[in-house]
C-alpha cells in the first residue's frame, strides 16, 4: 500500500513514482546451531585451540507453502567454520576452514529440488607475531587457494552474491598496537 506509479488521467503518462521496500508474507525456519571449543596445552610444544561452528537448517518455508526451500540455491542445508589457532612462544598460526553445503539449482515440475551446485570449501591462513612492546604483526590470506564460488547464474548475476564471496584470494598485513 502506498507504493506504485501515479498516471495522468488523460494521457496515461507517469507523473510520479513512489518506491520503497515492503515486507509481505512469512518465513518459517527451524534448525540447529552447534558450537564446540577445545583447548590443548602441549607444554613446550605450545598450545592448540579449536572452535567448530555449524548451522544446520531443517526447514525454510515461505507463506506456509508446500515447498521446503532447504537445499535449493541460496538456501544451503548447512554452513560451518572450523577455526584452529596454534600458539608457540610469541607466534600464533591460525587456520580456518569454511564450508557451504551443496544445493540444487532449482525445482523440477513436481516441486522437487533439481540440478546440482557443489559445496564450497575455502581455507584462510594467518601468522601473528606478538611483540615485546604489546603489539601484534599479522600476515595472512583469506581463501588462500583462490577458489572461485560456484558459477551458476542467480538473480541476474554470475553467481549468488548473497551467499558466496567472489573476491578470491585476499592477502593482507596488519599491525595492531595496544596501550
Amino acid at each position: 500500500a502506498g507504493l506504485g506509479a501515479i498516471r495522468n488521467a488523460t494521457t496515461q503518462a507517469i507523473e510520479s513514482v513512489v518506491l520503497g521496500y515492503s515486507n509481505e508474507g512469512t518465513v518459517e525456519t527451524s534448525g540447529l546451531d552447534f558450537n564446540i571449543n577445545t583447548s590443548f596445552d602441549l607444554n613446550e610444544l605450545g598450545g592448540l585451540r579449536s572452535n567448530l561452528q555449524i548451522s544446520y537448517l531443517r526447514d525454510y518455508i515461505i507463506d506456509g507453502g508446500d515447498l521446503n526451500y532447504i537445499g535449493t540455491e541460496g538456501t544451503p542445508e548447512y554452513r560451518g567454520v572450523l577455526a584452529n589457532i596454534y600458539s608457540i612462544g610469541d607466534f600464533d598460526i591460525a587456520w580456518n576452514m569454511n564450508i557451504i553445503s551443496d544445493t540444487a539449482s532449482g525445482f523440477d515440475e513436481n516441486g522437487n529440488p533439481d540440478g546440482h551446485i557443489p559445496h564450497w570449501i575455502t581455507n584462510d591462513l594467518q601468522v601473528n607475531y606478538n611483540t615485546p612492546w604489546n603489539a601484534r604483526v599479522s600476515v595472512g590470506a583469506q581463501n588462500i587457494g583462490g577458489k572461485l564460488p560456484p558459477l551458476y547464474a542467480f538473480d541476474g548475476r554470475d553467481y549468488n552474491f548473497n551467499l558466496y564471496d567472489g573476491y578470491g584470494r585476499t592477502v593482507y598485513a596488519r599491525y595492531t598496537q595496544s596501550f
